[in-house]
């Protein structure tokens, strides 16, 4: 059995915050390149690495917690549907 599984089968909440996580990380760092090198240079405006940097932050950390929301509540209505 998977160490990051419940008895019921399904995820414990350590492993939809590590899933949550990877997953936005990876995001992450796709928003940051795609704003530096694309966004940008078509919209013609001007933000430093470092003001690209602090809103990837900011909007990563939003993106954390809502993923982690929403997989708990997912988690919670299929537990519900198990009979659990």
């Amino acid at each position: 059995m998977c160490r990051y599984m419940k008895p019921h089968g399904g995820q414990s909440k350590k492993h939809s915050v590590l899933e949550a996580a990877i997953n936005i990380a990876s995001g992450m760092v796709i928003a940051f390149l795609v704003t530096q090198f694309f966004a940008v240079p078509i919209l013609g405006i001007t933000i430093s690495l470092a003001q690209n940097s602090v809103l990837t932050i900011i909007l990563t950390i939003i993106s954390i917690t809502r993923s982690y929301v929403w997989r708990r509540i997912f988690n919670k209505w299929h537990i519900k549907c198990l009979g659990g």
